[in-house]
């Protein structure tokens, strides 16, 4: 290593609990120059982001990356590890086209243009389980809608329309006095089957409602009111319609009288709908011409086609036979299945990825579940002295209510690491098992089985003049890149020191 060479240090704090727990900002610069002088290193420019002030997007960062871009003298980045660089895939590729070195110094890994591919290969993976873990414990977050669903709570914002106010001790939706009779209108005059969406709005601003609500009004307010199931007392979340306990602006049978209002209007314009899933492509290409979405036809009942949308376009390409598009996205599942001897590289990458988690978590569990600890005992002593008239009633249930609060949050989120890293796991064995043999399990699925592995591997395919280029999501990009090898392909023993993997492999 060369004595004087420039770099910039990065440090980011995502959490309060983070600041808390050794991995400030101040903490990481101070290690991070630590590193520095003991290893001849020029610190340039230090960049930092603080989330736990609620400030979106990371501000430092892109002000980094610009500076790198600009000073082309500087060809290091110093981070402290893995999770405090990357915050998603976005991150990962915008740090790998600057072409730059980016040390790790706890991991003791330097991750650039002259790494080996193993390297590459095994840093891919673990920013890939990283970023699924946090897509994990974010799922287990918003799972706590699931209760209010439970009791019939609309669990976000109010629609217009409706405001919230707490009944029994919960949040609930009511009518809002000056928008719920603009609501009830709407839905009479359309159930009337004599007004449009268009003449709804003039009929509103004639009566005057519309200045009652202070807003402007199009067309598609008036289309969404009319199909939110909200106001005759249920709603829709994620698609599912919920059984609401909040009063409602209208009745069923108001509400059932547009549905055959709609019916009616809609009627000219019914045609033949097949199940998306009788389409086993579709909604995974883009035209590799213009870049728009690839749609699926059927002809004589029986012949599915395949061509681009072509909107607003001169785009050239005509519509494709699926019969001869089938065979190419065979090949590509083949295309991704490693010989067995490499899949021990495979396994590898995922323990150190695990091992990178436990880093990360195991410390936050370890503080949650002594805080738990804690707050059992001062139950315990609580208790006891009430027993002991140490103590009266009120202050007794006071605290009991304050303690048991704490200890239902903290149990909570023991929970949603415990269920995030299930499914951390299962994401790896997934993985694994798609490395030895992605091909044969294509192959024995049915066709709703096959969309659904297709869209575990791919972004998407892109078609032009009938071909297909399948763009890969990670890591299976880079089991594809290795597969197609020659010196992967035929080589009866693999290992790390083998020369293949030692030779730069930009991935």
């Amino acid at each position: 290593m060369k004595h004087g060479t420039k770099c910039v240090i990065y440090c980011r704090v995502s959490s309060s609990r983070q600041d808390n727990e050794g991995f400030s900002i101040p903490a990481q610069k101070r290690y991070l120059n630590e590193y520095a002088d003991k290893h001849g290193y020029i610190v340039v420019e230090t960049f930092e982001d603080d989330e736990t002030a609620g400030s979106k997007g990371r501000t430092n960062f892109e002000r980094m990356m610009q500076f790198l871009k600009e000073k082309k003298d500087i060809q290091t980045i110093l981070v402290e590890k893995t999770d405090r660089m990357y915050r998603n895939f976005r991150d990962y590729v915008d740090i790998e086209d600057l072409r730059i070195d980016t040390i790790l110094v706890k991991e003791n890994e330097v991750v650039g243009p002259n790494a080996s591919s193993h390297t590459k290969f095994i840093h891919g993976i673990k920013v890939l389980m990283a970023k699924n873990f946090l897509d994990n414990l974010s799922e287990e977050v918003r799972k706590g809608y699931d209760e209010k669903l439970k009791m019939g709570l609309y669990p976000s914002n109010p629609m217009f329309g409706y405001t919230t106010a707490k009944i029994n001790g919960k949040r609930t939706l009511v009518p809002k006095p000056e928008e719920a009779p603009i609501v009830k209108r709407i839905f009479e005059l359309y159930a009337s089957g004599q007004q449009s969406l268009r003449s709804i709005i003039d009929t509103l601003q004639k009566e005057g409602l519309l200045l009652l609500a202070d807003k402007k009004y199009y067309l598609s307010t008036i289309h969404t009111i009319l199909n939110n199931p909200v106001y005759y007392g249920d709603f829709r979340w994620k698609g599912v319609i919920e059984k609401g306990v909040h009063e409602a602006i209208i009745t069923k049978a108001l509400w059932n009288q547009v549905r055959v209002v709609q019916a009616s209007f809609n009627k000219q314009g019914t045609s033949k709908h097949y199940n998306t899933l009788s389409f086993l492509l579709k909604g995974f290409m883009v035209c590799g011409e213009c870049g728009r979405k690839i749609t699926a036809e059927r002809k004589k009942g029986r012949y599915v086609y395949y061509k681009c949308t072509r909107y607003k376009t001169a785009c050239g390409q005509k519509a494709i036979p699926e019969e001869e598009l089938i065979p190419q996205v065979d090949e590509a599942v083949k295309s991704i299945t490693i010989p067995q001897e490499a899949v021990t590289y495979v396994a590898e990458a995922l323990k150190e990825s695990l091992a990178m988690k436990r880093n990360t978590v195991d410390g936050h569990v370890a503080i949650l579940k002594a805080e738990k600890t804690k707050l059992e005992a001062r139950l315990s002593a609580l208790y006891e002295d009430k027993l002991d008239h140490k103590i009266d009633e009120e202050f007794y249930q006071k605290k009991y209510a304050e303690y048991r609060k704490k200890l239902s949050e903290i149990e909570d989120q023991l929970g949603r690491y415990e269920r995030a890293n299930l499914n951390y796991y299962e994401l790896g064995s997934q993985i694994l098992e798609l490395a030895k043999d992605a091909y044969g399990i294509y192959v024995a699925a049915n066709d709703e089985e096959k969309r659904k592995l297709l869209g575990f591997l791919l972004q998407n395919f892109s078609l032009k003049d009938g071909k297909l280029v399948p763009d890969y999501k990670k890591p299976f990009d880079l089991f594809a890149k290795y597969a197609s090898c020659s010196d992967w392909q035929g080589q009866k023993e693999l290992n790390p020191r083998f020369p293949f993997w030692r030779r730069t492999f930009y991935l």
